[in-house]
C-alpha cells in the first residue's frame, strides 16, 4: 500500500477547462503479500507506464459509463448541445457509449515524472504548485475599462514561446470563473498510508523505518519576510524610502481590498 497524494487541477495556460490529475506517489508502501502489515516497508522504483495507461483508460471509461446509466435510470440524463457538438467535431459521433468506444481507440498519456529526492525542495514545490491559482496577476498585461478588454501572457507548451491572448472582459470572467470548485468539493485527496482512516497508525510504525532507511530529512525554514523586504528583494526599491529626498518615511496605515472598497489609505510622514 503506497502513500498517494492527489491533486485536480481543472485550467490550461489560456484558461480553457482543461482537467487533469497531479499525483504524488511514495517510493514503496507498507504490507506484505498474504495481508497488510504497517509495520513493515517495502521499497519499489518500478512502475509500469504502458499498463498504467491502460489501467487508467480501463477505469476512467468505466466509471463514465457506470454514471452514464445511472442518470439514464434516473431519467436526468441530458448532453448539452455544447459537448455534443464538440464530440461530433472531435470524434465524429455524438452518442455517449460510442464516444467512449472512440476514446478506447485513442493513445492516453500518463507522464511519470523524475524521483523528488529532497524532502524540503518536494514539500515547498508541492504546497506552491498544488494552490496555486488559475492565472497569477502577473500574466495580466494590459486592461482596458474603456475598451473592455483583457490582454494575458502564457507559455505554449507546443512551440515553446511566450505568447500573447487578448480577451474581452466577458469572455475573461467566462473563462475564470468555470475553475471555481464546488462548494466542498476537494481539489486535494489523500491515498493508502496517507488516508486519514489510516495516516495516524501508519505514521507511528512508518517513521522510524524511513528514517532508517534514507535519514532524516534535514528542513530548513527561512523566517518570513516583511512585505518591505520582499519589495526592496524583487525591485530593488525601498517603498518606505522617499524617492526625492531619500529620506526614510514612517508607514501610517496601509490599503487592503474588500466589497465595500478599500478600507484604508495608505500614509507616510
Amino acid at each position: 500500500m503506497p502513500g498517494i497524494v492527489e491533486v485536480l487541477h481543472t485550467f490550461g495556460s489560456v484558461l480553457v477547462f482543461h482537467p487533469h490529475i497531479h499525483m504524488l506517489l511514495s517510493e514503496g508502501g507498507s504490507g506484505k503479500t498474504a495481508g497488510f502489515d504497517f509495520s513493515v516497508w517495502r521499497e519499489c522504483g518500478f512502475f509500469p507506464e504502458k499498463v498504467l495507461k491502460t489501467r487508467f483508460k480501463y477505469f476512467l471509461v468505466k466509471s463514465l459509463r457506470g454514471f452514464a446509466a445511472k442518470k439514464v435510470k434516473e431519467k436526468i440524463w441530458n448532453i448539452p448541445n455544447e459537448l455534443g457538438e464538440l464530440w461530433q467535431r472531435k470524434l465524429k459521433c455524438r452518442d455517449f457509449y460510442t464516444v467512449t468506444v472512440e476514446l478506447y481507440k485513442l493513445i492516453w498519456y500518463v507522464y511519470i515524472g523524475e524521483r523528488l529526492g529532497n524532502a524540503c525542495f518536494t514539500t515547498r514545490y508541492i504546497g506552491r504548485y498544488a494552490k496555486r491559482p488559475c492565472l497569477s496577476e502577473t500574466k495580466i498585461l494590459y486592461y482596458s475599462f474603456k475598451e473592455q478588454i483583457i490582454t494575458i501572457s502564457y507559455r505554449d507548451k507546443i512551440t515553446g514561446t511566450d505568447r500573447r491572448e487578448t480577451l474581452s472582459v466577458e469572455e475573461f470572467l467566462i473563462r475564470l470563473i468555470r475553475h471555481i470548485p464546488e462548494k466542498n468539493f476537494r481539489m486535494i485527496r489523500y491515498y493508502g498510508i496517507y488516508a486519514n482512516r489510516v495516516r495516524t497508525e501508519t505514521a507511528k510504525l512508518l517513521i522510524p523505518q524511513i528514517i532508517a532507511l534514507f535519514g532524516l530529512a534535514e528542513l530548513t525554514y527561512e523566517p518570513v519576510k516583511t512585505w518591505r523586504e520582499s519589495m526592496l528583494e524583487h525591485t530593488g526599491i525601498d517603498p518606505l524610502v522617499c524617492p526625492r529626498c531619500r529620506v526614510e518615511m514612517e508607514l501610517l496605515s496601509v490599503t487592503y481590498p474588500s466589497r465595500a472598497g478599500p478600507l484604508k489609505t495608505v500614509y507616510f510622514r
